[in-house]
């Protein structure tokens, strides 16, 4: 988990979630073959993807199974409707 404290912009967050992506991507060698590590990030944002740390996380989680589903490095969560009532 990666915590910005004012990013400034969603531009800002983009180059950020990049370079976090590409200091974990490596290759490893493991008994004779070439493993790649990879990134997928999940991105959200306060208070656009909730207002509590559960909803957040939440939406983080989607954001990542959708940044694996399309094979890129980091998506953007999309609106989540929190479950708690308003």
């Amino acid at each position: 988990m990666y915590l910005l404290v004012d990013p400034q912009s969603r531009s800002n967050v983009e180059q950020i979630a990049r370079r976090v992506a590409n200091r974990v991507e490596q290759e490893i060698a493991w008994e004779g073959a070439l493993l790649k590590v990879a990134a997928s990030i999940g991105v959200c944002i306060y208070p656009d993807d909730g207002t509590t740390g559960e909803d957040l996380i939440r939406s983080a989680d989607a954001a990542m199974y959708l940044a694996k589903k399309r094979r890129s490095v980091f998506a953007f969560a999309e609106r989540i409707i929190s479950t708690e009532a308003a």
